[in-house]
């Protein structure tokens, strides 16, 4: 069977690539006898013949043009399958360094967490409370295996890989009425971490000022998570990004309000992402994390 043949496959490629036997063997170190002798035996596995063979050298006959073709092919499939190896170790205990911003991690993690048990050989190590830029700064440094991030740049050390998108919304505590008006708002201002960002690498500062929505100013947060604490404590009404949150209302810890005189829309929509390594966007672990990600993410509270 042809399958036990790969060493002798590998003659046939150089005898074809040098355009002759006394060629091939030179570059392959063998005995032109020996070499011949492989190709034979190829030859006889498939009942059909490889080469036309002249004084001026050999040229494939139709049969070894399509071997050639399936060679080649069968060649990169094994490459690609040491690169996956060399790249993911692929042992029992394989763990990706994960660094992301604290509000995804306390909006998604533990759901990510149980999402990822499935994936055999698969394990996380978090690591949070770092900015944008420190984030890719640390891929592109290889201190983490891959992040997830909002609004990433465009990078030729990373290919981006969309979860979804994050959409803020009013937020009050549990016991809060479920509509509000503009002038409560006015009046109150919101709790909004204002340097985060909303859209198109658009500060939520500038959104809400456009709006025409004061930032509370007794309540200076940087933050989501101080912002989601400080509503939850019935402190006031604040802008947190509804697909992180909605851990905290199953829990009744917040809820969302309503407006009945403000469009929402305008506070802002910005787009979560996994980055990973360039030309890493295909490994199995990565395509399995992204997976778990959306999952995660598009499940409806």
């Amino acid at each position: 069977m042809l399958e036990h043949h790969f060493e002798k496959l590998s003659y046939f490629y150089t005898v074809a690539e040098k355009g002759g036997f006394a060629a091939a063997a030179r570059h392959l170190r063998i005995s032109q006898s020996t070499l011949s002798m492989s190709v034979k035996i190829i030859e006889d596995e498939l009942g059909t013949q490889l080469f036309e063979r002249s004084r001026k050298g050999v040229t494939l006959t139709s049969a070894g043009t399509r071997l050639i073709e399936v060679y080649r092919t069968m060649r990169a499939t094994i490459r690609d399958l040491e690169v996956d190896i060399k790249n993911f170790r692929l042992d029992s205990a394989r763990a990706l360094v994960v660094g992301t911003h604290d509000a995804v991690a306390t909006g998604l993690w533990p759901e990510l967490i149980r999402g990822v048990s499935g994936i055999p050989g698969l394990s996380l190590i978090l690591n949070t409370n770092a900015s944008a830029s420190g984030l890719m700064q640390s891929l592109r440094d290889r201190a983490y295996d891959c992040i997830v991030v909002a609004e990433p740049l465009e990078s030729n050390d990373w290919d981006i890989l969309t979860i979804g998108s994050v959409h803020y919304r009013l937020y009050g505590p549990s016991d809060a009425s479920n509509i509000v008006n503009r002038k409560i708002l006015l009046d109150q201002g919101v709790i909004a971490h204002k340097k985060a960002l909303s859209g198109d690498k658009i500060l939520l500062g500038q959104r809400l000022l456009t709006a025409g929505i004061p930032i509370n100013s007794k309540l200076q947060v940087d933050s989501i998570e101080t912002v989601r604490e400080l509503v939850s404590e019935g402190l006031g009404f604040g802008i947190l990004p509804s697909e992180l949150s909605r851990r905290y209302e199953r829990r009744g810890l917040i809820k969302k309000i309503e407006t009945s005189d403000f469009d929402q829309n305008e506070l802002g929509v910005f787009e979560l992402a996994l980055c990973v390594p360039k030309g890493r966007s295909k490994d199995f672990y990565f395509l399995s994390l992204l997976s778990v990600l959306r999952s995660t993410f598009n499940v409806e509270s």
